[in-house]
């Protein structure tokens, strides 16, 4: 399975696992449509991360992990394109943001 697609998986799961019982039914079933496509190896990591209260999945803006506020190792962000990486501070999958560049707003506003 892509990483990409278990990234989003992933972030799918917790946003809907946030909401504890309130889910509908078709939720539930996405819930369980998840819970089989990922493997199992990842599917504990996640889960003990939200069991402690944490966050399984976590963006990455600017080399900056959401969930601890540290700056990434420069070996997590340039290499490993297609892995699925975890952070070494605070253990929860990281998902990178497509960062845009904003050089054109900053002249555009002089």
């Amino acid at each position: 399975m892509d990483t990409d697609i278990i990234v989003l998986n992933l972030t799918e799961l917790q946003l809907l696992s946030r909401r504890g019982g309130r889910i509908s039914p078709d939720q539930k079933l996405t819930v369980e449509r998840i819970r089989q496509e990922t493997p199992a190896s990842i599917l504990a990591h996640f889960d003990g991360m939200l069991a402690r209260g944490r966050k399984g999945v976590v963006e990455v803006r600017h080399g900056v992990c959401s969930g601890c506020y540290l700056r990434l190792p420069t070996s997590l962000l340039t290499g490993s394109v297609g892995e699925l990486l975890t952070c070494e501070t605070c253990g929860a999958y990281l998902a990178y943001v497509h960062e845009e560049s904003h050089a054109g707003l900053a002249t555009a506003s002089v």
